[in-house]
């Protein structure tokens, strides 16, 4: 994919993401992406390299449905495109069943899994992966000085800690105390702001989206937060 490939992005989406592309000569076409939508072939513009998302946990909305996955990766398949799959926040699933990543529904070789282990152990590790689909692996030659990689013992220290179970565990303790902490705060949300606000994206992730039912502008609910000590991102 060159530098001027055309990059489908779901509207909401991770905003750093975005600027990134941008930054880097691709040209960023956003799109919506719901339940209540058409199919992806409708609503995915023509003559793009590449389909961002970010499944398991969208900023905006609920992950993605099985349906809707496996439409992805049939449209990506027969329009010769590939998916970038971000498993942002995949791990802290706080309700309901784990859907199956695209990357594990994938049997055409169009899916590209990327993840981090910042957010579920630690981000000293600047410690990142990803999964290529087998026939785009030759690629990774000629990317050798775009790559940084950490430390080899890091990195050796890290499959020793899978190989021996303990990344799951881990993981395991650490969705419980996220859990009870998003428990916490949506009690304090609902109990605080009542009908004010609108909550989106709980069942999954770090954080959460909140809808405000006032027709007060994004930057002044901003700049009235912060005044109040607290730090708010605003979708728009």
């Amino acid at each position: 994919m060159g530098q001027s490939a055309r990059v489908a992005f779901e509207k909401n989406a991770i905003a750093q993401v975005d600027d990134i592309f941008t930054q880097n000569g691709y040209t960023v076409v956003p799109f919506p992406l719901s339940e209540n939508d058409p199919s992806i072939a409708e609503i995915i513009p023509t003559n793009i390299d590449a389909v961002y998302v970010t499944p398991s946990h969208r900023p905006s909305g609920n992950p993605l449905s099985y349906a809707i996955r496996q439409e992805l990766i049939h449209w990506a398949y027969h329009n010769q495109s590939h998916i970038i799959e971000d498993d942002y926040d995949g791990e802290f699933r706080h309700a309901g069943k784990t859907i199956p990543s695209l990357q594990g529904l994938d049997q055409h070789g169009v899916v590209i899994y990327i993840g981090t282990f910042s957010k579920a152990f630690t981000p000293a590790l600047r410690m990142n992966y990803m999964v290529l689909p087998h026939q785009l692996l030759p690629n990774l030659q000629s990317m050798e000085r775009t790559l940084s990689s950490p430390s080899r013992i890091d990195q050796l220290a890290m499959a020793l800690f899978m190989e021996r179970g303990h990344w799951y565990r881990h993981i395991r303790r650490m969705r419980n105390t996220y859990r009870k902490k998003n428990e916490k705060m949506l009690k304090l949300i609902h109990a605080h702001l009542g009908s004010l606000v609108q909550i989106e994206g709980e069942g999954a992730g770090l954080h959460i989206e909140l809808t405000v039912n006032r027709s007060c502008s994004a930057e002044k609910l901003k700049d009235l937060a912060l005044a109040k000590g607290v730090r708010v991102y605003s979708s728009q």
